[in-house]
């Protein structure tokens, strides 16, 4: 069984090989790999950092107590509707 999947991804990286385009899109793919990998391994998890997260929580706690929709708050900071819940 094992051999057969060799082949199989020889047989496709011979394919790929042969066309530019089809190499270019493993190309990317491995750099969107690579940088995803990069980006779990340094913590940046969502995109803000500690301040902003704090900023956005405070933000749904103001909007909370104005009795503001949680689906709405959640659209407007971001934060998950759990998250928001866990706040009241």
């Amino acid at each position: 069984m094992e051999n057969v999947d060799i082949k199989e991804a020889k047989k496709q990286l011979d394919e790929i090989s042969k066309d530019e385009y089809a190499q270019r899109l493993a190309e990317y793919r491995m750099k969107e790999l690579r940088d995803k990998k990069a980006i779990e391994q340094y913590g940046y998890h969502s995109g803000l950092d500690d301040g902003e997260k704090k900023a956005q929580i405070e933000i749904a706690k103001k909007m909370l107590k104005e009795k503001i929709d949680i689906k709405l708050i959640s659209k407007l900071t971001g934060l998950s509707e759990t998250k928001i819940k866990k706040l009241k």
